[in-house]
């Protein structure tokens, strides 16, 4: 009898534990999303957007070089605003000769109108997971960008996930390109080059499924191992590949060699040890559960259209 009671004792007391311990390592590797809440990136677009309504607002002359737009392209898509936020972030920490010019500001451009981004709920999802209020994004019909090129020569604009201006014609008439182009200093692409801005210095155009993969490379995992990047850049990229790669299935010819060495390291910051040597068949494995777990939970977030009122719905 003394057994018995034990033992329900046992279960009741013991057994609650054990499936709380065995579920949370089951999901150190199975979860899709680890939630962030670092401030890091929220404090910096809240920066940015602070700092231009205030240049909008008084006719500030800024001191020079005034300012470094990273601009996403037109149909502002996760990677497009993954690629944006997180390199100009990555600028923000690496400006070489700061101290030559301290005024200088990295800020990211969504290439869209502010109105039309509560539609993109994949997105504004997606941020919530690594502690970003959408409403700290800088959009392309706040940013004067013809008449700040105009005004300041120095101001520089690196174009990611696209490599013309050509499809911003509505937010930026085209009588204003050839302005904006000989401003732009960097490309960093994966669509097809559609060879404008010929001068430009620095430019990364490769075949790839994401652009995310292209900054990812750019960025290095050192930075993220020192911790000079925040694992929630790393997460937003790892997430955004995840989902333009359809969770690095190879059937779905979306994947390259370059997207999955990306996604690998990633993985590795995030994950750990859970990830195992990145060179071996089943690591690689991991990494693919999770890019295809990350991929059905954007997918689950994209149609949930419950937040939509009845004229966005429309």
């Amino acid at each position: 009898m003394r057994n018995d009671r034990l033992k329900g004792v046992f279960c009741c007391k013991i057994t609650p534990w054990l499936f709380w311990y065995l579920a949370v390592a089951m999901a150190r590797v199975t979860s899709p999303i680890a939630v962030h809440t670092s401030p890091v990136l929220n404090t910096f677009l809240e920066t940015c957007k602070t700092v231009l309504s205030s240049y909008r607002g008084r006719g500030v002359v800024m001191p020079k070089p005034s300012f470094k737009f990273v601009l996403g392209n037109e149909s502002a898509d996760l990677d497009s605003v993954t690629s944006a936020v997180v390199y100009a972030h990555w600028l923000s920490l690496n400006t070489k000769n700061e101290s030559e010019h301290p005024g200088i500001l990295n800020v990211p451009i969504i290439g869209t109108k502010r109105e039309d981004f509560p539609l993109r709920l994949d997105i504004i999802w997606m941020l919530k997971q690594v502690n970003i209020d959408w409403r700290n994004l800088v959009f392309l019909d706040e940013v004067d960008l013809a008449g700040l090129t105009e005004r300041y020569s120095n101001t520089q604009i690196i174009l990611v996930d696209h490599n013309s201006l050509a499809g911003h014609r509505e937010l930026l008439p085209v009588k204003h390109h050839a302005r904006i182009e000989s401003s732009v200093s960097s490309i960093i692409d994966h669509h097809v080059d559609a060879n404008c801005c010929p001068n430009t210095g620095h430019r990364v155009i490769e075949s790839v499924g994401s652009c995310s993969s292209l900054i990812a490379h750019e960025i290095g995992e050192d930075a993220f191992q020192r911790r000079t990047m925040d694992a929630s850049c790393a997460q937003l990229l790892f997430s955004t590949i995840a989902v333009d790669t359809i969770g690095l299935n190879p059937a779905r010819k979306r994947t390259f060699p370059t997207d999955t060495s990306a996604a690998c390291m990633l993985a590795r910051v995030l994950h750990g040890e859970d990830i195992g040597d990145s060179d071996s068949p089943e690591a690689l494995q991991r990494v693919r559960t999770l890019a295809e777990g990350t991929c059905a939970a954007l997918t689950k977030a994209k149609e949930n259209v419950a937040a939509l009122s009845v004229t966005q719905l429309l």
